[in-house]
């Protein structure tokens, strides 16, 4: 063992070495800052201020009162914000050197309106200019739309008549605009992001132009790219941007750290216009995340997706000090804190060990010592005792399935015959963990006759005004939207096999999965919605033969599984459980045709 712990150790003191070199700040100088929901307002920060910097943090990021979709077509009455410049112009910042104002992206605004991005600056100056009495460093833009989304290009409402390259265009215009905005209230502000380019690792390996455009107009932040080089186009050589990693929140081992750095300061150059490269090289840094509740097993994300519910109460504090460690080491100037399920202001829920962990990461840190322990084997071993607690766990569905004489009129009405005489499928389930039951209860049918396989789904919904269809045209994202997913093997195995998406809209994204989707594979197939009071309907006939099977006998057995995407709750649930997303051939369910 103590042969073992010395190689940790000379390991580890050889990465802190190696990346003093990495960031452009010294490793001492590194910047925590705070941010969750726990997020005050600057009176809250006036009145506490002194008790606030007695955290381990140089810094956090908060948000005006009224004044956070700064995305909007509405124009912010700035006389109600008279009391904000108050609170800001008078906090008495002392520890606290490096504070941002968050700002949030949900907006429906339209690209090509003047009038509406007039509005954005408007209310984009009324926070710079809030930033500037504050004497924050910069603005937070989160850029995760909780709401419309604006960077998705096919759900664009110019998007029948405007080409993905018009877009970018026009993203690209605004974000010239955006950063002017800024600059105009604040001189050299820090743009901070809780993620940039290092979103698009996936396109970052396809070496073909053509392909790539294709691939990104399809993403769901589509048009981010060209909205971030127009504000490299419009950057001063004083004005700096973070791309702050949100993977890293779930990050294991020293070397993501690493690979991550990598991928933002030399991979990520694919995706930056070629006269930008300069300026992003010199004024693009890497942060890095820290996620509270994932490595100490709060609310769902940590009971859910996290290894730590199998960890010990010292080796979540451990797993959060190696985080801590290996984001201020690898980033060159910024590692921001993030929390949900707990208050640092209010001294609320904070777990055992925590504030101990980001204290004792620092030290190490600034005095370039070496963390002193090794975790990845630690974590590898709770992840496999947390995945077969979540196997023991899971619901593996079976269902028979009718054969019909006739199939059903594909309108949406669930009234046809078929339907009135299929039994319903067991009702979907959220995934496996998740302990609360879903708001609402799906449910479906299945028959299929020597042409078709024909699926009905019923989908209550409440508030159907609330629901956001994602999509316009065949193969568009309509997952990131109210939708549902059918997925079907081509024989006994998992794999292949077909994955039909339906939005509420009715809108069809398909694609043929072996190794690989082939996005390009179109089954024609017919679908309907309905859109009711309270519920929406889907009825769709796949054929066998475009679906390229051969209709089935008696007794076939095949893969399947049906899944429902719910925006309103943000609510996921399945037929047959899933862990962490639809897209798991492992855990389909299993049909055998009568």
């Amino acid at each position: 063992m103590a042969k073992q712990a010395g190689v940790v150790l000379g390991l580890a003191s050889g990465l802190v070495v190696a990346v003093a070199a990495l960031g452009q700040q010294p490793l001492a100088s590194k910047k925590l800052i705070e941010y969750g929901w726990d997020v005050p307002n600057p009176a809250y920060i006036r009145a506490n201020i002194r008790e606030m910097e007695k955290r381990p943090f140089d810094g956090l990021i908060f948000r005006l009162p009224g004044g956070t979709n700064v995305l909007s077509k509405a124009k912010w009455d700035e006389a109600k914000f008279v009391p904000v410049y108050e609170d800001c112009r008078n906090i008495q910042w002392e520890k606290f050197t490096d504070n941002f104002i968050s700002v949030l992206a949900a907006s429906d605004v339209d690209w090509f309106s003047d009038a509406d991005w007039e509005s954005v600056r408007h209310n984009l100056t009324i926070v710079a200019k809030a930033a500037a009495l504050a004497r924050c460093r910069g603005i937070c833009f989160d850029q995760e739309p909780y709401g419309y989304n604006p960077w998705n290009y096919p759900a664009q409402v110019r998007a029948k008549e405007k080409t993905f390259a018009e877009y970018q265009v026009q993203a690209r215009k605004r974000g010239a605009e955006f950063i002017r905005t800024i600059t105009a209230q604040m001189p050299k502000p820090v743009i901070h992001t809780f993620f940039q380019l290092c979103y698009f690792g996936g396109l970052m390996n396809e070496p073909d132009l053509t392909v790539r455009e294709q691939r990104l107009s399809q993403e769901y932040y589509s048009l981010l790219p060209a909205f971030f080089n127009g504000m490299l186009d419009a950057a001063a050589s004083d004005v700096l941007f973070t791309d702050g990693n949100e993977s890293a929140y779930y990050y294991t081992s020293p070397i993501q750290f690493y690979q991550s750095f990598h991928t933002v300061k030399q991979r990520a150059l694919c995706l930056v216009a070629p006269e930008n490269t300069r300026t992003y090289q010199t004024q693009m840094q890497m942060s890095q995340a820290l996620y509270v509740d994932y490595l100490f097993a709060l609310g769902i994300w940590g009971q859910r997706r996290s290894p730590a519910p199998a960890l010990t109460p010292a080796e979540r504090q451990q797993w959060f000090e190696h985080n801590t460690y290996y984001a201020l080491a690898t980033a060159d100037e910024f590692v921001w804190l993030y929390s949900e399920k707990m208050d640092w202001w209010k001294n609320v829920d904070l777990p055992p060990g925590l504030e101990q962990a980001v204290v004792s990461a620092r030290a190490k840190i600034a005095a370039h010592q070496p963390l002193g322990f090794d975790i990845v084997p630690v974590i590898k071993a709770a992840q496999e005792r947390r995945q077969a607690e979540l196997e023991a766990k899971l619901i593996r569905r079976t269902a028979d399935i009718p054969k019909v004489d006739q199939g059903p009129v594909i309108d949406g009405d669930l009234s046809d015959a078929v339907w009135q005489n299929a039994v319903a499928l067991d009702a979907f389930v959220p995934y496996v963990g998740v302990d609360t039951k879903p708001k609402v209860s799906t449910d479906a049918r299945v028959a299929y006759d020597a042409e078709n396989l024909y699926v009905a789904v019923r989908c209550p919904e409440p508030n159907p005004k609330a629901m956001k269809p994602v999509g316009v045209n065949r193969d568009d994202s309509v997952w990131d939207g109210d939708s549902v997913d059918i997925f079907l093997s081509q024989g006994e195995a998992p794999i292949p096999y077909v994955h039909v998406i339906v939005s509420a809209g009715n809108v069809v994204w398909d694609g043929l999965c072996g190794e690989a989707a082939d996005t390009r594979f179109n089954v024609n197939l017919k679908s309907a919605v309905r859109v009711g009071q309270n519920e929406w309907t889907l009825e769709v006939a796949l054929p066998w033969n475009e679906m390229r099977m051969t209709p089935p006998t008696s007794g076939a057995k095949l893969k399947a599984n049906l899944c429902r995407q719910r925006v309103p709750d943000r609510e996921q649930t399945a037929w047959s459980q899933t862990f962490d997303g639809f897209v798991e051939p492992r855990n389909f369910g299993t049909w055998t045709l009568k």
